[in-house]
C-alpha cells in the first residue's frame, strides 16, 4: 500500500502536507513558470491490487477522485481500458461520465460508439474543469439493453469494497472510493473492482 508523507484534511479531501510527491509536482509548476502542461493520469497507477478478471459492465461504473494539486486541471479526455463486447452482443454506445461528489450532480457527459473487440481501450473527448479541493466521481456508463460489456479491472487492497484510499503516481489526484449504479445516475454503491481508467488533463493558473 502506498503511503506518502502525512496529510490533512481540507474540504472533505486529504490532502499530501510532507509529500515528496507533492513537492515535486510544486517544483514543476514553479519551474515552468506557470505554463499550461498536458498530462494522462492513470487512476490506476501506484495502486496494490489483484486483477478481478472480466466483469459484467452495465450501468454505471466510476472512482471517486481528490484533486490534491494546488490549481485546477482542465480534463479533456476520459479513457476505459480493457472494455469488451462479444461478438454476438452487437455495438453501442459508452458514455463517459463526471459527478460533483458531494451534490451528485452531473457535470459534464460525452458518448461514443463501441464496437465488437475484446479488451480495447476506448477513449472519449469530455471537458470539465477540475478543481483544488474538490472531489468528483469520474466513470463510464454502459446501457445493457444496447449489448453486454465487461470490463477487467482491480480489485483493490484490502479486497473487497472498502479500498484504502491512495495517491496515483502523478501526485495529481486522490483515489478515494470506487462507486456503481445501475442506471445513468450518479453511482452511490461501492463496488469491488477498481477500472482501468485514465484522464487527460491540462495544469494551468486560473485567469485574473
Amino acid at each position: 500500500m502506498l503511503y506518502i508523507g502525512a496529510m490533512r484534511f481540507h474540504r472533505g479531501v486529504r490532502m499530501l502536507n510532507s509529500s515528496p510527491v507533492f513537492h515535486a509536482t510544486l517544483m514543476f509548476i514553479a519551474s515552468a513558470s506557470f505554463e499550461a502542461f498536458a498530462i494522462t493520469v492513470d487512476l490506476t497507477s501506484a495502486v496494490n491490487g489483484s486483477l478481478s478478471g472480466d466483469q459484467g459492465f452495465y450501468g454505471t461504473q466510476a472512482v471517486e477522485v481528490g484533486v490534491v494539486c494546488p490549481l485546477a486541471l482542465s480534463l479533456t479526455g476520459m479513457t476505459l481500458r480493457e472494455f469488451s463486447v462479444r461478438e454476438d452482443d452487437g455495438s453501442g454506445s459508452l458514455g463517459a461520465r463526471i459527478y460533483d461528489s458531494q451534490s451528485g450532480i452531473l457535470i459534464a457527459s460525452a458518448e461514443a460508439t463501441v464496437a465488437t473487440g475484446f479488451h480495447q481501450s476506448i477513449t472519449v473527448p469530455i471537458f470539465a474543469k477540475l478543481r483544488p479541493g474538490h472531489t468528483y466521481r469520474v466513470g463510464f456508463y454502459a446501457d445493457g439493453g444496447q449489448f453486454v460489456g465487461a470490463s477487467n479491472g482491480i480489485d483493490v487492497d484490502p479486497p473487497g469494497d472498502s479500498m484504502t484510499p491512495y495517491f496515483e503516481r502523478s501526485g495529481l489526484l486522490q483515489i478515494e472510493g470506487i462507486f456503481q449504479s445501475n442506471k445513468d445516475a450518479f453511482p452511490t454503491t461501492r463496488y469491488p473492482f477498481l477500472p482501468f481508467i485514465s484522464i487527460d488533463v491540462t495544469q494551468a493558473p486560473e485567469p485574473l
